[in-house]
Protein backbone atom coordinates (compact mmCIF):
# COMPACT_ATOMS: atom_id res chain seq x y z
CA UNK A 1 0.00 0.00 0.00
CA UNK A 2 1.32 3.21 -1.18
CA UNK A 3 1.25 6.28 1.64
CA UNK A 4 1.12 9.97 0.92
CA UNK A 5 4.29 11.67 2.23
CA UNK A 6 2.64 12.96 5.57
CA UNK A 7 1.00 9.45 6.24
CA UNK A 8 5.11 7.85 5.58
CA UNK A 9 6.56 10.36 8.85
CA UNK A 10 3.60 9.07 10.82
CA UNK A 11 3.70 5.35 10.60
CA UNK A 12 7.60 6.10 11.04
CA UNK A 13 7.33 8.20 13.84
CA UNK A 14 4.57 6.01 15.69
CA UNK A 15 7.29 2.60 14.88
CA UNK A 16 9.80 4.79 16.46
CA UNK A 17 7.54 5.13 19.39
CA UNK A 18 6.51 1.58 19.84
CA UNK A 19 10.26 0.39 19.66
CA UNK A 20 11.35 3.12 22.01
CA UNK A 21 8.07 2.29 24.93
CA UNK A 22 8.52 -0.91 26.33
CA UNK A 23 4.64 -1.67 27.43
CA UNK A 24 3.58 -0.70 23.54
CA UNK A 25 1.01 -3.40 23.62
CA UNK A 26 1.73 -6.54 20.91
CA UNK A 27 -0.90 -5.98 17.68
CA UNK A 28 -0.98 -5.13 14.30
CA UNK A 29 -1.02 -1.16 13.90
CA UNK A 30 -3.18 0.28 10.80
CA UNK A 31 -2.59 3.56 9.55
CA UNK A 32 -6.03 5.60 9.63
CA UNK A 33 -7.52 8.91 10.42
CA UNK A 34 -9.41 10.34 13.35
CA UNK A 35 -7.41 8.84 14.78
CA UNK A 36 -4.03 8.47 12.58
CA UNK A 37 -3.70 4.54 14.26
CA UNK A 38 -5.73 1.90 15.00
CA UNK A 39 -3.92 -1.23 16.80
CA UNK A 40 -5.43 -4.42 16.51
CA UNK A 41 -4.63 -6.55 19.72
CA UNK A 42 -4.84 -10.35 20.01
CA UNK A 43 -7.50 -10.27 22.20
CA UNK A 44 -9.94 -8.85 19.41
CA UNK A 45 -9.75 -5.50 20.55
CA UNK A 46 -8.59 -2.19 19.10
CA UNK A 47 -7.14 0.78 20.66
CA UNK A 48 -6.83 3.97 18.04
CA UNK A 49 -3.79 6.62 18.86
CA UNK A 50 -3.70 9.74 17.89
CA UNK A 51 -0.68 11.41 16.79
CA UNK A 52 0.09 15.08 16.96
CA UNK A 53 3.22 17.66 17.51
CA UNK A 54 3.95 20.38 20.40
CA UNK A 55 4.61 23.95 19.20
CA UNK A 56 5.54 26.56 21.39
CA UNK A 57 3.61 29.50 21.89
CA UNK A 58 5.62 32.27 22.98
CA UNK A 59 6.41 33.25 19.52
CA UNK A 60 9.54 35.81 20.32
CA UNK A 61 11.97 32.60 20.64
CA UNK A 62 10.77 31.20 17.11
CA UNK A 63 12.77 33.54 14.52
CA UNK A 64 16.71 33.28 13.44
CA UNK A 65 18.47 35.78 12.13
CA UNK A 66 17.86 35.43 8.04
CA UNK A 67 21.95 34.91 8.00
CA UNK A 68 22.04 31.97 10.36
CA UNK A 69 19.06 30.54 8.63
CA UNK A 70 20.15 30.52 5.80
CA UNK A 71 23.88 29.31 6.82
CA UNK A 72 22.44 26.00 8.85
CA UNK A 73 19.97 25.20 5.34
CA UNK A 74 23.39 25.19 3.33
CA UNK A 75 25.41 23.24 6.03
CA UNK A 76 21.95 20.42 5.85
CA UNK A 77 21.76 20.75 2.20
CA UNK A 78 25.22 19.96 1.66
CA UNK A 79 25.46 16.67 4.12
CA UNK A 80 22.54 15.62 2.05
CA UNK A 81 24.15 15.75 -0.80
CA UNK A 82 27.48 13.94 0.11
CA UNK A 83 25.00 11.27 2.03
CA UNK A 84 23.37 10.48 -1.21
CA UNK A 85 26.78 9.87 -3.41
CA UNK A 86 26.69 7.24 -1.16
CA UNK A 87 23.47 5.99 -0.04
CA UNK A 88 19.99 5.94 -1.97
CA UNK A 89 17.46 4.33 0.73
CA UNK A 90 14.95 7.22 2.24
CA UNK A 91 16.01 8.14 5.67
CA UNK A 92 14.53 10.60 7.78
CA UNK A 93 17.10 12.63 10.17
CA UNK A 94 17.31 15.66 11.91
CA UNK A 95 20.13 17.93 13.02
CA UNK A 96 19.89 19.68 16.54
CA UNK A 97 21.77 22.73 16.69
CA UNK A 98 24.05 24.11 19.61
CA UNK A 99 21.81 27.17 20.83
CA UNK A 100 23.70 30.44 19.84
CA UNK A 101 26.00 28.14 17.84
CA UNK A 102 28.39 30.79 15.01
CA UNK A 103 28.64 28.47 11.88
CA UNK A 104 30.56 30.54 9.08
CA UNK A 105 30.12 30.02 5.65
CA UNK A 106 33.75 28.12 6.06
CA UNK A 107 32.55 25.96 8.13
CA UNK A 108 30.27 24.33 6.00
CA UNK A 109 32.04 21.87 3.68
CA UNK A 110 34.33 20.96 6.63
CA UNK A 111 31.23 20.06 8.96
CA UNK A 112 28.99 18.59 6.44
CA UNK A 113 32.44 16.43 5.97
CA UNK A 114 32.81 15.37 9.07
CA UNK A 115 29.08 15.22 9.88
CA UNK A 116 28.56 12.86 6.87
CA UNK A 117 31.23 10.36 7.85
CA UNK A 118 29.62 10.16 10.99
CA UNK A 119 26.37 9.29 9.52
CA UNK A 120 27.59 6.94 7.13
CA UNK A 121 29.66 4.88 10.16
CA UNK A 122 25.76 4.64 11.54
CA UNK A 123 23.82 3.54 8.70
CA UNK A 124 26.00 0.52 7.84
CA UNK A 125 25.81 -0.91 11.05
CA UNK A 126 22.20 -2.01 10.72
CA UNK A 127 19.93 -3.37 7.78
CA UNK A 128 16.91 -4.02 9.78
CA UNK A 129 13.23 -2.96 8.89
CA UNK A 130 12.98 -0.27 11.29
CA UNK A 131 16.03 1.57 13.09
CA UNK A 132 16.66 4.71 15.32
CA UNK A 133 20.23 6.25 15.17
CA UNK A 134 21.18 8.80 17.81
CA UNK A 135 24.72 10.27 16.51
CA UNK A 136 26.00 12.40 19.83
CA UNK A 137 27.75 16.03 19.83
CA UNK A 138 31.58 13.89 20.53
CA UNK A 139 31.49 13.22 16.61
CA UNK A 140 29.86 16.11 15.47
CA UNK A 141 31.20 19.46 14.68
CA UNK A 142 31.42 21.61 17.67
CA UNK A 143 27.85 23.36 16.02
CA UNK A 144 26.02 20.04 15.99
CA UNK A 145 24.63 18.73 19.35
CA UNK A 146 23.05 15.56 17.85
CA UNK A 147 21.90 14.11 14.72
CA UNK A 148 19.05 11.97 14.46
CA UNK A 149 18.34 9.26 11.78
CA UNK A 150 15.44 7.11 11.03
CA UNK A 151 14.63 4.15 8.83
CA UNK A 152 11.49 2.14 7.70
CA UNK A 153 10.63 0.26 4.75
CA UNK A 154 7.60 1.99 4.17
CA UNK A 155 9.72 5.32 4.07
CA UNK A 156 9.90 6.34 0.14
CA UNK A 157 11.02 10.03 0.51
CA UNK A 158 13.69 11.52 2.73
CA UNK A 159 13.43 13.93 4.84
CA UNK A 160 16.10 16.77 6.36
CA UNK A 161 15.29 19.11 8.29
CA UNK A 162 16.47 21.06 11.49
CA UNK A 163 15.16 19.68 15.30
CA UNK A 164 13.12 22.56 17.09
CA UNK A 165 12.80 24.37 14.15
CA UNK A 166 9.90 26.25 15.23
CA UNK A 167 11.75 27.61 18.20
CA UNK A 168 11.56 26.76 22.22
CA UNK A 169 9.33 27.95 24.92
CA UNK A 170 8.94 29.30 28.30
CA UNK A 171 5.44 27.79 28.74
CA UNK A 172 6.41 23.85 28.26
CA UNK A 173 3.35 22.72 30.36
CA UNK A 174 1.24 25.42 29.22
CA UNK A 175 1.93 24.68 26.03
CA UNK A 176 0.87 20.70 26.93
CA UNK A 177 -1.81 21.41 28.55
CA UNK A 178 -3.04 23.68 25.13
CA UNK A 179 -2.20 20.32 22.71
CA UNK A 180 -4.31 17.88 25.02
CA UNK A 181 -7.14 20.59 25.45
CA UNK A 182 -7.35 20.55 21.53
CA UNK A 183 -7.01 17.13 20.79
CA UNK A 184 -9.98 16.61 23.61
CA UNK A 185 -12.12 18.60 21.74
CA UNK A 186 -12.16 16.33 18.75
CA UNK A 187 -12.45 13.00 21.00
CA UNK A 188 -15.69 13.07 19.62
CA UNK A 189 -14.43 12.11 16.15
CA UNK A 190 -12.45 9.36 17.14
CA UNK A 191 -15.56 7.59 19.33
CA UNK A 192 -17.50 7.34 16.32
CA UNK A 193 -15.30 4.04 15.68
CA UNK A 194 -16.29 2.33 18.31
CA UNK A 195 -12.74 1.50 20.08
CA UNK A 196 -12.11 0.42 23.38
CA UNK A 197 -9.46 2.71 24.35
CA UNK A 198 -7.83 5.85 23.33
CA UNK A 199 -4.18 6.96 23.03
CA UNK A 200 -2.61 10.37 22.68
CA UNK A 201 0.58 11.16 20.91
CA UNK A 202 2.73 14.30 21.92
CA UNK A 203 5.68 14.39 19.69
CA UNK A 204 8.31 16.90 20.58
CA UNK A 205 11.95 17.18 19.10
CA UNK A 206 13.94 18.35 22.25
CA UNK A 207 11.96 19.78 25.08
CA UNK A 208 14.24 23.15 25.68
CA UNK A 209 13.63 26.12 27.39
CA UNK A 210 15.21 29.75 27.35
CA UNK A 211 14.73 29.61 31.47
CA UNK A 212 17.59 27.53 33.29
CA UNK A 213 14.64 24.79 34.61
CA UNK A 214 14.59 21.03 35.04
CA UNK A 215 11.94 20.58 32.15
CA UNK A 216 11.85 16.99 33.14
CA UNK A 217 10.96 17.72 36.86
CA UNK A 218 8.29 19.85 35.83
CA UNK A 219 6.38 18.02 33.95
CA UNK A 220 6.36 15.47 36.06
CA UNK A 221 4.97 17.41 38.85
CA UNK A 222 2.39 19.08 36.91
CA UNK A 223 -0.98 17.52 36.90
CA UNK A 224 -2.40 16.45 33.24
CA UNK A 225 -5.84 15.57 32.49
CA UNK A 226 -7.06 14.52 29.32
CA UNK A 227 -9.99 12.34 28.10
CA UNK A 228 -8.15 9.67 26.20
CA UNK A 229 -7.16 6.54 28.49
CA UNK A 230 -3.49 7.50 28.44
CA UNK A 231 -1.38 10.67 27.07
CA UNK A 232 2.51 10.51 25.98
CA UNK A 233 4.77 12.76 25.04
CA UNK A 234 7.60 11.53 23.00
CA UNK A 235 11.25 13.76 22.69
CA UNK A 236 12.23 12.23 19.08
CA UNK A 237 16.22 13.62 19.83
CA UNK A 238 16.26 11.83 23.10
CA UNK A 239 14.28 8.68 22.46
CA UNK A 240 12.47 9.38 25.82
CA UNK A 241 8.94 8.94 26.95
CA UNK A 242 7.00 10.50 29.47
CA UNK A 243 3.13 9.54 30.21
CA UNK A 244 1.69 12.53 31.17
CA UNK A 245 -2.06 11.29 31.63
Amino acid sequence: MQLEVKKQVEVLLMEYFRQTYPEFPKGRLVPSESPDFILRLKNRTSMGIEITRLYPSDQKFIILPPEDAFIEMKFIDQVKEQISAYYNQPIFVKFLFHTGHNITPSHILSGASMTSVAIRKMLIKTNADFSHLIIQDSELPSFLRAVLILRHLQLETSHWEKANHQGVTNRVSADIINTIQKKDDKIKLYQVKNLQKYWLLIITDQLETTLNVNIGNQITHEKFNSLFHKVFLFELMKARVLQLA
